[in-house]
């Protein structure tokens, strides 16, 4: 009867802690406070300036890598019936590298040498906590109806994080044949690990060099991963391992307690 009780109550301890495995682990990995990655119909949560539209495959003919949806920042102006999707005007690149918080001048800076300088453009940007060690990701399609390897008007599209600016593609990438453009680099996944834990500002654009043709870079499944991210083993795995415990431990007192009652019984 002692065994039998004991058995039972370890059964109860380990059900117990499977349950606080199972429910617990996953808060521990949800630090970052980034939102809407997808997209999912709206900008919620994202800031925009410029040419910045929602679109879906059934819109553009471009799948979206996460979801039903994907972000769409043109270089295009109300007049472009075609490509303006949202019947906002691309920014002056003076009003961009603002609302960007970079210094003047930092997006022309990163187009090749050529002609003519960066004229306008379109961002969407969103503010957000991580720890230290998290890892960005997102996806980015680059799409133009420009020349490939275009020195004058190399267009091109570009991410910033905490106000530095780094190129994503131009027409020097490698380049396919497309559907809504005539070319695009096709979706591409990009990961950088944060450094340092606090508060990142993570921004998308697209501008246009010159009076360069209409371009555009689809963007979705932006995500954090925390570095602290615990897998789960299958609910069924973790029981099976407290079934064996308990069994190993229950068989264990039993044994002992059948040694205690033989040494009685030669007494």
């Amino acid at each position: 009867m002692f065994i039998s009780k004991l058995i039972k109550k370890l059964t109860l301890t380990a059900a117990s802690s499977l349950v606080s495995l199972i429910f617990l682990a996953p808060g521990e990995a949800s630090a970052a406070s980034l939102v809407n990655g997808g997209f999912a119909g709206s900008f919620n949560g994202w800031q925009t300036i410029g040419d910045a539209s929602i679109q879906s495959f059934e819109s553009v003919g471009i799948d979206p890598t996460e979801g039903d949806f994907q972000a769409l920042l043109s270089t295009t102006s109300r007049t472009d019936d075609n490509f303006n999707l949202s019947g906002v005007d691309a920014a002056d690149v003076s009003d961009l590298e603002i609302f960007l918080g970079l210094k003047s001048g930092s997006l022309d800076s990163l187009r090749n040498s050529g002609l003519f300088p960066v004229e306008e453009g379109t961002a969407i940007k969103q503010t957000f906590t991580a720890e230290a060690g998290s890892t960005l990701n997102f996806d980015f399609n680059f799409l133009t109806d420009e020349f490939a390897n275009s020195a004058d008007f190399n267009t091109f599209a570009f991410f910033t994080l905490n106000n530095t600016a780094n190129k994503l593609a131009d027409t020097f990438s490698n380049l396919i044949s497309s559907t809504f453009f005539d070319q695009e680099t096709g979706y591409g996944t990009f990961s950088t690990v944060l450094s340092e834990t606090g508060t990142y500002t993570l921004a998308f654009g697209v501008v246009d060099v010159g009076e360069s043709y209409a371009t555009a870079v689809s963007i979705d499944n932006v995500r954090i991963v925390p570095s602290n991210v615990v897998k789960v083993p299958e609910p069924s795995s973790v029981l099976g391992i407290f079934e064996c415990g308990v069994l190993v431990v229950g068989f264990g007192l039993l044994k002992r307690q059948q040694t205690k009652s033989s040494k009685a019984v030669n007494l």
